[in-house]
């Protein structure tokens, strides 16, 4: 017989800030941390629009988590709208390896679930191999490789950074999907 669960999944809440804030730091280094404490204010504003899980292990608080968003407008390799965008997942190092990231995922998809979607999507950098390989073994399967242009000329601003391999979950529980005739067959 084994003891007590040492995870613990949680929605974000206004106690949990500062440590998501860390954690999405970790992640997304180049904002500030009260960059990413307002942003996670943010999504705590608009619970309609988007959740945050977060992992807490026992004897070390939180060690991860993962956030999402409902799309509504055109997903890369989805069909149905709206889309249950996974738009971060973080474990941090000493914790990987361990089924945290699994366990943010199944949070995610039934949260995905309750919304009504029928579909789940994310995406990844294309140089971010750890990421793509993160998500085949979660269950996401390549639809496309993207690349995003963008003009700094009329605006005077850099464009975001491209291109990004775009993963799909389809149908919850089940994430599987078809990948276009010319699409890079590679696992993301």
């Amino acid at each position: 017989m084994s003891g007590p669960d040492p995870i613990r999944i949680a929605e974000g809440d206004p106690q949990s800030v500062p440590q998501w804030a860390r954690l999405r730091h970790a992640l997304w280094p180049e904002a500030s941390l009260e960059e990413h404490r307002r942003e996670a204010l943010s999504i705590l504003e608009d619970p309609d629009g988007g959740v945050a899980f977060l992992a807490h292990l026992d004897g070390h608080g939180p060690v991860g988590f993962a956030e999402a968003s409902l799309r509504r407008d055109y997903v890369n390799g989805c069909s149905t709208s709206p889309v249950a965008f996974l738009e971060g997942l973080y474990v941090a190092p000493p914790h990987r390896r361990r089924g945290i990231a699994r366990r943010l995922v199944q949070a995610f998809e039934a949260w995905a679930k309750a919304k009504g979607c029928r579909e789940m999507a994310s995406d990844a950098d294309l140089s971010n191999t750890v990421s793509h390989a993160m998500h085949e073994a979660l269950g996401f399967e390549e639809t496309e490789r993207v690349c995003i242009s963008g003009s700094r000329s009329a605006l005077g601003t850099a464009p975001e950074p491209g291109p990004i391999t775009t993963c799909r979950g389809r149908r919850a529980p089940r994430r599987t999907c078809g990948s276009g005739p010319t699409a890079d067959r590679r696992p993301c």
